[in-house]
Order: structure tokens, then C-alpha cells, then sequence
């Protein structure tokens, strides 16, 4: 802890740099006596203070970084799983509800392919503006009510 400059105890808690890897000015903190003596001068401020244009950004006091690699899904993963419809539980329900012509629409629109990972499970595909698969979500309805069951799955395209 640093001498307040405030109150003059030790209990200032100064702001680290990331920037330059040192702490900042020792009036830059926070006194750790909140009621008594509530002095806190920010990073921002006191670089406002000097006519500084520079405003550091802080993450984290432990943050770690991380770099994760974006991948696509390749689209004949999708349409593997758009003419599977006769073992599809969602599909079959929907054909309940809608003429077909209707139903059909729906599944392009939606791209909703049949999953092999449950028997009659659906994959909803995250498609981007861009036509780039992200990800599929597995889920699993059941074909008379149309109600989802818990069972569901997320897998994506990225890596670390």
C-alpha cells in the first residue's frame, strides 16, 4: 500500500500501467478508507487532468490471452443432413400441422437437417450473413406433440 495523498495513510491502492509495465503516477488510486476518506483518482481522469489523449484499456488484473482460431463447418456437412426428412421427429411433426409444400419451406428456410447422434433428431444450423457455418445445434423432439426432449448438443467450428 502507498501514502494517500488525501488523507496521508498507507492505504492507497494505485493503478497499474499495462502499457508501460509500471505503476501509474502515486497519485493515481484509490484510498482503501471508502467512508472516511473516499479519494479516488482514475487512470482516465488524471490523464484528462494532464491533456492526455491516451486512455488505457484493462482487461483483467490476471487475464490471460487467448487466441482461438475460427473455423467454418463445410457445407456438405449441411447437405448431408437435408434429405433425410422421413427420419427427421420435428419434420414428421411439422408435416402434422402444415401441408407440405408449407413444411418443406420451413426446412429450407430453417435448414433443418436430420442428425444421426439420437434417432429422428434435428440440427439447427448458425449460418452468418456471409453463408459461413458456425455451428449446429442437436436437438430432439418427439414426433407426436412436437415437444423438445432435454437431450440437445452444441458443436462449433472453433479451435484453440
Amino acid at each position: 500500500m502507498y501514502k494517500c495523498s488525501s488523507c496521508g495513510k498507507r492505504t492507497l491502492k494505485r493503478y497499474w500501467d499495462n502499457e508501460n509495465g509500471n505503476y501509474m503516477p502515486d497519485e493515481v488510486g484509490r484510498c482503501n478508507r471508502e467512508v472516511n476518506c473516499a479519494y479516488h483518482l482514475t487512470p482516465k481522469f488524471f490523464l484528462e487532468k494532464i491533456g492526455s489523449n491516451y486512455a488505457p484499456i484493462v482487461i483483467g488484473r490476471h487475464s490471460k490471452e487467448v487466441t482461438l482460431l475460427l473455423t467454418y463447418i463445410q457445407k456438405s456437412y449441411l447437405d448431408r443432413t437435408m434429405n433425410r426428412d422421413e427420419h427427421n421427429n420435428l419434420i414428421r411433426y411439422l408435416r402434422q400441422l402444415f401441408k407440405e409444400d408449407l413444411t418443406l419451406y420451413l426446412v429450407n428456410l430453417f435448414k433443418l437437417g436430420t442428425s444421426t447422434y439420437w434417432k429422428g433428431s434435428t440440427i439447427f444450423w448458425q449460418i452468418d450473413k456471409r453463408v459461413n457455418i458456425h455451428a449446429g445445434k442437436i436437438m430432439l423432439y418427439d414426433s407426436d406433440t412436437g415437444r423438445r426432449n432435454t437431450c440437445s448438443i452444441i458443436f462449433n467450428g472453433l479451435t484453440q
